[in-house]
């Protein structure tokens, strides 16, 4: 019987309980920030190819050059921003127009972020960007005034999505850090147990080793008192003086 070997038990060991190197799978934590991402992500890309389709048509062109900014770094915005007069009845149409178009692609931004932490943000910004828009169609704000009063709100939305944004990422950073407090316990317990399961494989063999010494000293001291036959030797004349002897 052949005698087992310490290293061959410890490879059994480690192949048993996995390699030290393994990349570590992503925490919770990781995996729903890049899932919020993602969606804020799709949303956005959504939202812009809808308004790319509509940006061609006249209706559109009309109020973003005419009636109010398109973003807060248009190149006209200072120009609307000053205008103290209302808008008349063509400006009014095309108003009502990019309004019916827009307010489909807000929505789809809106289904895209819905269950996200910037769902809130968003309808907010909408809202009060309808009741600006309202306004400006009833008459009651100059171009000017509606202008000042949508660049204002896009500020807020802004700052209000950098607090989303910086909230998210603390309560994320605190899911992540005590997953890993978790993990580090959990692997701490493994490496205990692992190397409570490695001594007592070491002990066994060690004892087995011990045995396997024993056996061969036994058999030894066996060997030194085995039987052996009587010898007899006999021995007859030559003839030459001598004699010729045989042991047997």
């Amino acid at each position: 019987m052949s005698k087992p070997s310490l290293s061959a038990i410890t490879i059994s060991l480690l192949a048993l309980t996995g390699c030290a190197t393994t990349i570590p799978k992503p925490t919770q934590a990781n995996i729903q920030r890049e899932e919020i991402q993602k969606q804020v992500n799709q949303a956005v890309q959504a939202h812009q190819i809808c308004i790319n389709q509509i940006a061609t048509s006249p209706d559109y062109q009309t109020t973003i050059n005419q009636v109010v900014v398109e973003t807060e770094t248009s190149e006209n915005r200072f120009d609307l921003m000053n205008k103290k007069i209302r808008i008349n009845q063509g400006q009014k149409k095309s108003l009502a127009a990019f309004l019916k178009d827009s307010t489909k692609c807000n929505q789809i931004h809106l289904q895209g972020l819905t269950g996200s932490p910037y769902l809130n943000t968003y309808e907010n910004y909408y809202s009060q960007l309808d009741r600006i828009y309202a306004e400006l169609l009833d008459g009651q704000i100059t171009i000017g005034t509606a202008n000042t009063r949508k660049l204002d709100l896009i500020d807020i939305r802004r700052n209000q999505h950098s607090q989303v944004t910086a909230a998210l990422t603390d309560a994320l950073q605190k899911m992540h850090t005590q997953e890993m407090k978790t993990r580090e316990a959990d692997s701490q317990a493994n490496r205990a147990r692992w190397a409570a399961a490695l001594q007592s494989m070491s002990n066994s063999f060690g004892t087995t080793s011990q045995y396997y010494q024993n056996q061969n000293q036994q058999l030894q001291q066996n060997n030194q008192y085995q039987y052996r036959p009587p010898t007899n030797t006999t021995c007859q004349p030559n003839g030459v003086g001598g004699f010729n002897c045989t042991t047997r």
